[in-house]
């Protein structure tokens, strides 16, 4: 065999091996995400599904508040928070020179779970609840299952509501959640014991109620509202499906009791105004006709100048927000973006880089 042909071979060998493998073209950029435990069910669900690039959701996500922390401090390429203020905006404005960009990316109900047996010691599944008697359960002012607030607004169980201490769950550290809940709580209500902030025990006046249970994250919300009598608490819907626990009606400024679906968080969300920065105003005293009024948006926070990783994280939410979240987040629970919500999302996110 001539010295030729085995060049030529050789040759057609190298550059078969280019062809097939492709491999400056098809090298994938990992990137890393940490924050809102109210999201963390789409995100993963989004990530596993997800083939451009290698997406690394944290599985013990802290929150939002440590979600904007990790991002400020570097440590991750993304973050998730269940809010978008001016203050933790700008809180999460990171000093490595790589930019911030803030834009929706899904939205939810947030469900209220609660775990009761009545007199005749059978569980109570069918519970209603409104503004003013979840602000009395969660500032601690009404105390017992049996409290007059919550006769009057369940005549159908009534007289089977127990003297059961109430035992109140609530997130132990900055949670995106809680700001909105208790953003909701004191729109509707106007109580003075409730400052509006993302650290429960520190926004109720008095701290939180006696007996109460700090939890780390949602899911263990869920489950210590599970495993405990009288306990009641705030998670996304996810939790509260992934549990057997039942979840109260909530009366809507519509006045109607109505269940947490995401078919009615979707129409509350598409009422809201979009601000130009981005986030949405949440007017929890909005009269919306079949809507689920506690509900909220989750927000990615990304770089503006964070060079492969920075596309890549620009990639991968607009594939959460276009492709994903269409078509997963109603069977876990969530909402996928419409409308001039999604159009605002999706011209924010094509900021990132």
């Amino acid at each position: 065999m001539s010295k030729k042909f085995m060049t030529a071979v050789a040759a057609a060998a190298v550059l078969s091996s280019v062809a097939f493998a492709g491999p400056a073209a098809f090298a994938k950029t990992s990137i890393s995400e940490t924050g809102s435990t109210f999201a963390k069910g789409i995100l993963t669900a989004c990530a596993a599904a997800y083939t451009a690039d290698t997406v690394n959701v944290d599985p013990a996500a802290g929150g939002s508040g440590a979600g904007r922390t990790a991002y400020l401090n570097g440590t991750v390429d993304f973050a998730a928070s269940d809010t978008a203020t001016s203050s933790n905006i700008s809180g999460a404005t990171p000093n490595d020179g790589r930019g911030l960009v803030v834009a929706p990316i899904v939205g939810g109900p947030v469900a209220i779970p609660f775990n009761l047996k009545g007199k005749n010691n059978a569980v109570i599944t069918n519970l209603q609840l409104n503004a003013s008697v979840l602000t009395g359960i969660f500032t601690g002012d009404i105390t017992k299952w049996n409290d007059a607030a919550i006769q009057a607004i369940n005549p159908s169980v009534k007289s089977n509501l127990p003297a059961t201490d109430i035992t109140v769950a609530y997130r132990g550290s900055s949670s995106g959640t809680t700001q909105n809940f208790l953003d909701y709580l004191k729109q509707q209500s106007g109580s003075a014991k409730i400052t509006v902030g993302s650290t429960f025990a520190s926004a109720i006046a008095g701290g939180a109620p006696a007996g109460g249970y700090a939890a780390a994250d949602s899911g263990a919300l869920a489950t210590y509202v599970d495993n405990n009598n009288g306990a009641i608490g705030y998670v996304d819907l996810k939790d509260a499906k992934s549990h057997p626990t039942a979840w109260a009606s909530i009366k809507n400024n519509a006045g109607v009791y109505v269940q947490p679906t995401v078919a009615r968080s979707a129409a509350f969300l598409a009422a809201q105004t979009v601000s130009a920065n981005g986030s949405v105003t949440l007017n929890f005293t909005k009269k919306v006709v079949g809507g689920y009024d506690l509900s909220l948006i989750t927000y990615g926070y990304a770089p503006t100048g964070a060079g492969s990783k920075g596309t890549a994280v620009k990639k991968f939410l607009t594939y959460l927000v276009n492709t994903c979240a269409p078509s997963k987040a109603a069977g876990l629970g969530y909402v996928a973006l419409t409308g001039g919500l999604k159009s605002a999302a999706l011209a924010k996110i094509n900021n990132i880089g």
